[in-house]
């Protein structure tokens, strides 16, 4: 597999994680205490947090629309794992409005209004029959909500980001591109073999391995080394500071570089974990380091991971100019948001399940959904706040227009991912 994988294993780390391993990575403003395991939601039970001082001015609606948030990032991104499941085809965008049984009717658009790029939700309580425009106006009316306008920069910018991938699902732009002659068959289907699942996790490995090289390469500092993605000491020259927007886009990596959120060491934990219970399997006849050794990446992984390394690269080469370095740097915060907020809420309803069919808690390879740094004691809000802390960097519109351009391609990527894991054995 990879070779950093390989070497971590002629130091004796077979069988089991452990944690105390990990180190912190130099480009962090602070340094990152040893991990503990966190029980994330689906797997087991999480401690108490502490209870906050109460803060005068807080609503309770404010409150609601906090919470309100949570489940708006879940569906938007849990979007892309169902437009999987589906038959792609070129000329059908939406669903953005309820179709109506007689195909020739057609509700009339403004032109004006779509050109904004406007997300509208409106709950109807009785369509009627609508066979004119005329019955338009006797529509019975529940609830509007004007929910997201692009134009509209006062959002926090988790919030924003979140909304606009509900605004590109809406438009039918998220979609993957697949042979249609072999739609992807539904997620509660999917049987989550031991073979198909260390792919998987193989192919997140490469990604998140990438992602953070390049995110150290392209945050701009001096030089230094930084711990590889499985603790070996690998030499890095990051970018220089860019001027203008770039500048602001590489001051927002630095901040998300800081979170705790890195996954590569756990995603190598679990690898090693499971070689290893592969190895000892009856009848296998292979040592865990002969596992891991044919254990290579896929190739839309490779591919992924290959051209985020690119955009760490074009961010730190000197022949490129600053606008199309600073363009580089926005689309790599833009796939960091993408693989982040995928985990922290697709991808745990697919370790929910491969956890309860492989049986990895004996195994020891959980690491993946529920070890974080001491401090992360809720990684998905952990994530939103280093979010709208990265937003503050950004600063300018123009920063965020920035990043938000590149989401649609971003999620396509990283969701064809999980085309590994869509089989029914």
């Amino acid at each position: 597999m990879m070779e950093s994988l390989l070497q971590r294993s002629a130091f004796g780390s077979f069988p089991t994680a452990d944690v105390s391993r990990h180190q912190a990575n130099p480009c962090r403003v602070k340094a990152q205490p040893v991990p503990k395991t966190m029980g994330a939601k689906g797997f087991g039970a999480k401690p108490a947090p502490k209870q906050p001082e109460p803060k005068r001015g807080k609503s309770v609606v404010q409150k609601k629309v906090q919470a309100n948030n949570t489940a708006t990032t879940k569906k938007a991104v849990d979007s892309a794992l169902e437009m999987l499941s589906k038959e792609d085809t070129k000329d059908k965008v939406g669903p953005a409005v309820p179709q109506h049984p007689d195909s020739k009717w057609i509700p009339k658009v403004n032109p004006e209004d779509a050109a904004k790029g406007r997300l509208d939700y409106v709950t109807v309580e009785e369509w009627g029959n609508l066979n004119s425009d005329a019955d338009l106006d006797d529509l019975k009316v529940k609830s509007f909500s004007s929910a997201y306008d692009p134009a509209d920069h006062s959002r926090p910018f988790y919030e924003q980001l979140c909304l606009h991938l509900q605004l590109l699902e809406s438009k039918g732009e998220l979609k993957v591109a697949q042979d249609k002659s072999k739609p992807l068959p539904p997620f509660e289907k999917w049987s989550f073999g031991r073979q198909t699942y260390m792919q998987y996790i193989s192919d997140q490995y490469t990604v998140h391995e990438a992602l953070e090289d390049a995110i150290f390469d392209a945050s701009g500092g001096a030089d230094q080394a930084r711990p590889g993605g499985v603790n070996l000491i690998v030499a890095h020259r990051p970018a220089p500071p860019l001027p203008g927007v770039g500048g602001k886009v590489q001051a927002a990596l630095r901040d998300v570089a800081a979170l705790g959120l890195e996954r590569c060491l756990m995603l190598g934990d679990d690898i090693l974990a499971l070689c290893a219970n592969e190895a000892e399997a009856e009848g296998s006849g292979r040592s865990a380091e002969e596992v891991l050794e044919e254990l290579q990446p896929g190739r839309n992984a490779s591919s992924y991971a290959e051209y985020i390394r690119g955009l760490g690269r074009k961010v730190k080469d000197s022949e490129v100019g600053a606008d199309e370095a600073a363009e580089a740097a926005s689309e790599l915060l833009a796939n960091w948001f993408v693989v982040q907020v995928s985990h922290l809420t697709t991808i745990m309803r697919v370790g929910a399940k491969a956890t309860e069919a492989l049986g990895l808690f004996p195994m020891g390879a959980v690491n993946y959904y529920q070890t974080y740094p001491e401090g992360v004691e809720d990684p998905l809000e952990t994530f939103r706040e280093g979010v709208d802390s990265a937003g503050v960097a950004l600063g300018a519109d123009e920063a965020r227009e920035e990043v938000r351009e590149h989401l649609a391609k971003a999620m396509q990527k990283n969701s064809i991912l999980l085309s590994t894991l869509a089989v029914v054995e």
